[in-house]
């Protein structure tokens, strides 16, 4: 791949109406370096319409379909939606199909049960082939396919497949049962058997669109890894490209409808995207990601702050963009500047796309897995309704302080395992882990310890300190300068439990002790770390382990720390005191300026052969610069001023970059 590839998804009042699809030709024309193709919305409201209504609107779209290509543009249809989201527009509701049904056997009134027959054939099988025969280049399906009903039916054919005798009440119960392996094993059943199903149901679709011509791409999606189903990317993939292997596309989505918390771009949406992607195979390269700004009112997100998600998501692992954006309430003349701007930032997301962009990012993994749901929640009913996504076990400060993550074990240079993706990994999974590096709690030690491998941790959990105490660290290397100095995260405010370790054997080390206010010492170990027997590097955390870690020696400790874990291996980190993501691939490295001040003086450790770099900011401005070879192989990058909370690509080499002097970067400025 060259280039990124990017849609714009249109709303029905964009394109219904003559008048507003004639200023709209208009604006794609003034911006046409900036996108590759238009999926035009079968519909506003996120619950299936009626056949009738998609009829009366199939009427217009060959027209607009046509138009769009006569100017260049791939023209496409977004399909909202093919089994239903929540309850909207309850009267437009096609009547007589099962609906979608929870654990605890309420309705979605908004959403099919995707299994049923009577779903099948009078409303899925004739809605596709109507569509299909509008002629469009492609066509999307959302929102939301999802795998996990529990319905009569679905509970019949889990029944018939597994050979187990559960009620709905029973399964619920089961769930919740025996001990957390059984409980895991169980619910891991039942995550396959969805994401089979939701299988069936893309082959259908895929049979459905190609008996009327099998050129059409389809389209798939997921929100946040489809967590309740079980990411199975491949074969989902090849259910919707049919018997032809026809091209597929795939769109993560889910939220972020504002720029309040600009976080959520990095350490939620970028963060799940990048699992997507890493768990996707690698036939499946056009992966767009969605980034939305329903409903579409201006004022609340910025033109910067779009351009930028984009960027974000690029570098965790996508290969474009399907900005879904703009909409008929306000006169388009409203959304001219973010188009011009998105326009504008075009040439930077093919740059990332370019250099490596398909390339799995390499870090610190998490141990997340398909199976992830199978591991949580297990003090409450697994699978309710109002908890829509599985624990995020990336969401840490540490990715945006200078470390890198990694999505997939292959590309893990050290891993952090909690109680919930260790109970979803099974044992050779984790001895593989302990050969390695492995930084890990210590609810997550004792559950370790428990299945047999308390030889290889170095440390077992000593008292639990419930009074306010503080994290010294000691004269250790892994601590530089930082010896001597004290994090307090105050138990009595964050209501965080606080471990005293207990060192098995000679081999464990102190990094750090408990002290109170009054400088005694409450527990001499509070982290440690243990080269064990099998060749792997383990440290356990007792104190505020993943979570208040940016005072400026303990975030230096932590890098140290994760380059010890790795062996010296770790791609790179910012060596400097700044707040900043970073995504490290063997050519590039994408960098976002996570604050709102500028980053003057940021020093980047990156291990690559090259001293040679070029830095490249998202709307256009570039650096040459040369790096310093350190003691351990890395490279000290010095960068320039950063602007505060934007992306930029490290590349390395002195080479151009073609798609930084397309004509597109001029565009919008």
């Amino acid at each position: 791949m060259h280039k990124a590839r990017i849609t714009y998804r249109v709303s029905p009042s964009l394109w219904l109406d003559a008048g507003h699809f004639d200023e709209l030709l208009a604006e794609l024309e003034a911006n046409r370096d900036g996108f590759d193709d238009v999926a035009l919305f079968t519909a506003f409201t996120h619950s299936p319409v009626s056949l009738d209504t998609l009829r009366r609107r199939c009427e217009t779209l060959p027209a607009r379909l046509a138009a769009l290509r006569a100017r260049g543009f791939g023209a496409g249809i977004n399909l909202l939606c093919a089994v239903g989201f929540f309850p909207e527009n309850l009267d437009d509701i096609p009547a007589g199909i099962p609906f979608f049904t929870y654990l605890d056997g309420s309705e979605n009134h908004g959403s099919f049960c995707h299994t049923s027959e009577v779903y099948r054939r009078e409303y899925l099988t004739p809605m596709l082939d109507m569509l299909a025969r509008t002629g469009p280049d492609f066509l999307w399906l959302d929102d939301d396919n999802r795998g996990h009903c529990f319905c009569d039916r679905c509970l019949a054919l889990f029944r018939a497949e597994t050979g187990l005798s559960h009620t709905r009440d029973t399964l619920r119960q089961a769930f919740q049962s025996g001990n957390r392996a059984e409980q895991t094993a169980l619910r891991r059943q039942f995550l396959d058997f969805a994401g089979r199903s939701l299988t069936d149901h893309y082959a259908l679709a895929a049979r459905t669109v190609h008996s009327v011509n099998p050129a059409i791409e389809l389209g798939g999606m997921d929100i946040m890894g489809n967590g309740w189903d079980n990411a199975d990317f491949a074969a989902w993939s090849r259910a919707l490209a049919g018997a032809e292997n026809t091209p597929v596309r795939w769109r993560p989505g889910g939220g972020t409808y504002t720029d309040r918390e600009p976080d959520e771009f990095i350490l939620r949406k970028g963060m799940w995207f990048g699992l997507d992607a890493a768990w996707m195979p690698d036939t499946l390269t056009d992966r767009r990601s969605e980034v939305e700004n329903f409903t579409y009112q201006r004022l609340k997100k910025s033109r910067h702050a779009t351009a930028l998600e984009g960027c974000v998501y690029n570098a965790f692992g996508m290969t474009g963009v399907a900005w879904n954006v703009l909409d008929g309430a306000d006169d388009l003349e409203i959304y001219r500047p973010l188009m011009h701007t998105l326009t504008r930032v075009r040439p930077f997301l093919d740059a990332q796309v370019e250099a490596d962009g398909v390339i799995q990012p390499r870090g610190i993994w998490n141990g997340w897995t398909p199976a992830i749901a199978a591991g949580i929640n297990f003090d409450a009913d697994w699978g309710r309704h109002d908890l829509a996504r599985p624990f995020n076990p990336h969401a840490s400060e540490l990715f945006v302080a200078g470390l890198g993550a990694a999505f997939h074990p292959e590309a893990a240079e050290a891993t952090i395992l909690n109680s919930v993706t260790a109970w979803t990994l099974d044992d050779a999974a984790i001895e593989r882990i302990l050969t390695r590096g492995l930084y890990c709690d210590v609810e997550t030690l004792q559950l370790l310890t428990a299945r047999g491998f308390g030889r290889h941790l170095g440390f077992r959990a000593g008292e639990l300190v419930a009074r306010d105490a503080r994290e010294r660290l000691t004269a250790h290397p892994l601590n530089g300068s930082g010896a001597g100095h004290c994090r307090d995260c105050r138990q009595s405010f964050n209501r965080t439990p606080v471990w005293a370790l207990e060192p098995l054997g000679d081999g464990a080390e102190t990094l750090a002790e408990l002290i109170d206010y009054a400088d005694r010492t409450v527990a001499p170990c509070t982290l440690g770390i243990f080269r064990n027997e099998l060749g792997g590097r383990v440290a356990v955390g007792g104190y505020f382990p993943l979570t208040e870690l940016s005072f400026a020696y303990k975030i230096g400790q932590m890098k140290r720390l994760f380059d010890f874990l790795s062996g010296g291996t770790l791609s790179g980190w910012v060596a400097s005191y700044h707040r900043i993501a970073v995504v490290f691939r063997p050519g590039a490295v994408s960098l976002v300026n996570a604050s709102l001040d500028p980053a003057e003086g940021v020093e980047l450790c990156w291990r690559t052969p090259e001293l040679a770099a070029e830095l490249l900011g998202m709307y256009g401005d570039s650096h040459r610069l040369t790096g310093e070879r350190q003691t351990g192989g890395s490279v000290r990058f010095r960068l320039p001023e950063l602007a505060p909370w934007h992306a930029y690509l490290l590349r390395a080499g002195t080479g151009p970059l073609t798609c930084m002097t397309s004509a597109g970067a001029k565009s919008g400025k």
